[in-house]
Parts: C-alpha cells; sequence; structure tokens
C-alpha cells in the first residue's frame, strides 16, 4: 500500500456512534452461509476520540500512548492499552487491530496520543453486537479525525478484528450496525450480502435482557462440535430455519404481525431442539406469549445468555408487560422499541 499524505494532527476531538443489532431469525445457521434477518436497535455505543500530539522526547509505544476510558467496563479513569492488557487482552487487541488500520499509509507518529471514552446502552456479552457496534463506533470516531487510507474500508476492518471476540464472525453483527436499517444478511465464503427491508408499517418490539459474562464463541463452538457430531441432523435444521427466514422477511415486508410471530416462535423452538436455549429462557418464552406476544424467541448465540425478542401485539402497553414481567423475574431488563 503506498503512503498517502501526511495529515497535520492539532489536538482534535470527534465522536463516532453505532447501534447494536438484534437477530429476528436465522443465527447460528448464518455462520453456515444461510440467510439471517436482524433489526438495528435505537440505542447503541458512543466513542468519544482525543487526539493530541505531545513532545517525541520520550518515544513510547502506541499500547502506552493509547487510553481508554469506560464506565460498562468498570474502567472509570483513563487507562492505556498496555494496562489493560492483562483484564481485556480481546478488547486491546482488537482496539490495536482498528488503530493499525488507521495509521496504516501515514508515516509512524509517536507524538500522537489517543483517548478514548466509551458510552453507551448496550449491554456487554448479551448477545446484542455490543463489540462490534463499538469497533464501528471506533472507526467512525477516527475516520473523522483522520481519514483512513481509501483502501481500508469500516465493513473490512470491523470484521478482522470482530474475529478477536468471536473466532469466526458471520459478519451480521457489524454489517447492521454500519448499515443501520433492518436487514436481511447473507455471507457465502468472503462475499457478504446485506439487503435492506422495508416495512410497511413499524412493528412493536420487546427486548428481554440480562448480563451475562459468556461469550459469543463459545456457542459458537457448541454448535460446531453438534456439527461434526450429527451433520445431518444440524444440517438439516439449519435449512428449516433459512425458509423460516425468508418467510419472516416477506412478512416483515408486508407488516403482517402473526404470522410473523408464529415464524419466531417454530425458530425458537428449533434452536431449542439443538440444544441452545436455556432453561430460564425456555421458561421466559411461554411467560411472553401468555402475556400477550404474537411470537418470541431467542436472539443471537444465545446459551447461557438471556436475550429473548418478543413481538407485541400493536394494542398492548409494552410498559404493563414490562411490569409484570420484572416484578416475576430477577434481575432482567426489559427495553420497547418499534422497527
Amino acid at each position: 500500500m503506498e503512503p498517502v499524505f501526511e495529515a497535520p494532527l492539532v489536538p482534535k476531538l470527534a465522536v463516532g456512534y453505532a447501534p447494536g443489532k438484534v437477530i429476528v431469525g436465522g443465527e447460528h445457521a448464518v455462520v453456515y452461509g444461510h440467510p439471517a434477518f436482524a433489526l438495528p436497535l435505537p440505542f447503541g455505543i458512543r466513542v468519544l476520540t482525543t487526539a493530541q500530539t505531545l513532545p517525541r522526547s520520550n518515544p513510547r509505544p502506541l499500547e502506552e500512548r493509547c487510553k481508554v476510558q469506560s464506565d460498562a467496563m468498570d474502567i472509570l479513569s483513563p487507562t492505556s492499552l498496555e494496562q489493560l492488557r492483562g483484564t481485556f487482552p480481546d478488547a486491546v487487541s482488537a482496539f490495536r487491530k482498528i488503530i493499525g488500520f488507521w495509521n496504516r499509509g501515514y508515516e509512524a507518529d509517536h507524538s500522537l496520543h489517543l483517548n478514548f471514552r466509551i458510552d453507551g446502552d448496550l449491554i456487554p456479552a448479551s448477545g446484542l453486537g455490543s463489540s462490534a457496534a463499538t469497533l464501528v463506533a471506533l472507526y467512525r470516531s477516527l475516520e473523522a479525525i483522520r481519514p483512513f487510507h481509501p483502501e481500508i474500508q469500516c465493513e473490512s476492518a470491523v470484521f478482522e478484528a470482530e474475529a478477536v471476540f468471536h473466532g469466526t464472525p458471520s459478519g451480521i453483527d457489524h454489517s447492521t450496525s454500519i448499515l443501520g436499517k433492518p436487514c436481511m444478511f447473507r455471507r457465502s465464503g468472503k462475499k457478504i450480502e446485506c439487503e435492506a427491508l422495508h416495512c410497511a408499517k413499524e412493528q412493536p418490539w420487546l427486548l428481554v435482557t440480562r448480563a451475562r459474562q459468556s461469550r459469543t464463541q463459545f456457542s459458537v463452538d457448541q454448535i460446531k462440535r453438534r456439527y461434526r457430531k450429527e451433520p445431518i441432523r444440524v444440517s438439516k435444521a439449519f435449512d428449516a430455519i433459512a425458509l423460516l427466514v425468508l418467510k419472516m422477511r416477506d412478512n416483515y415486508r408486508h407488516a403482517q404481525p402473526k404470522e410473523l410471530g408464529s415464524l419466531m416462535n417454530e425458530n425458537h423452538r428449533i434452536l431449542e431442539d439443538l440444544g441452545l436455549v436455556s432453561k430460564e429462557a425456555a421458561a421466559l418464552h411461554p411467560m411472553l406469549i401468555e402475556k400477550g406476544a404474537l411470537g418470541a424467541k431467542v436472539s443471537g448465540a444465545a446459551g447461557d445468555k438471556l436475550c429473548l425478542l418478543a413481538l407485541l401485539k400493536p394494542e398492548l402497553d409494552p410498559k404493563v408487560i414490562t411490569r409484570e414481567l420484572e416484578s416475576k423475574v430477577m434481575n432482567i431488563e426489559c427495553r420497547s422499541f418499534s422497527a
């Protein structure tokens, strides 16, 4: 790659934002080339980046010149990447990748110091794409300070950094976050297709989550082991999910919530049969239907995480169902939105 012009950096501040995502249908199967349907969330991650040039008298490695502060990660004061490496090795590696892409094509500048303030409404490790949203927001904040090399696109840079967290990510998290619209996603080899979807009438949704310190890679590895052990059974399950997702897309486009809800329930049952639904999520599913949801299912990698998405009847008051659920189930968080 040829070096680009050396852009001068004076003290500069920029904000990058990216929404989280929730999968309506197709998780796990999407890793194996099947389609998935996802919605961007009306909340996400903000990265405030401050770049400044300090005297070069004492050159230091990049990890010592980059500092992070994040209440969600319990990093309450600016702390260098070098100091965070032991506690958050994956996050440090992913940040280094994005910053490395940002510096590519520029002469090394050992006087450059970066401070990152990370804020947002996404619970880490809850299946809502928090790591992808953080990396997209980081990319956008750096891009606002100084352009990336033309060959470095957000999609490819974040996908490579996401692999640190998830091993072999499908790409649906960062693709939905970048697009910021309901979408139909599919990956075939290295080719990614992300089609924006438009609904004739926005639908009311309810998201039920609880923070878990588990990793998506664990659930992905779990289904990989199941696939190696029972390839025919898992393949048939994924084929069935793929057909459901195609029908979901059409139902969503034409604002057919009853039909869409029924397909979500079926997708949930298939995931449950594959052992990808926790006992807690299995118990909450019928409660959501009883309270008036047209359909509900676990979303994202699931496993021991709690992340359920419910499609509500239009006449339901989300606040009522939220109060009832939170009074019966400890330590859950319910958030309603329209999409």
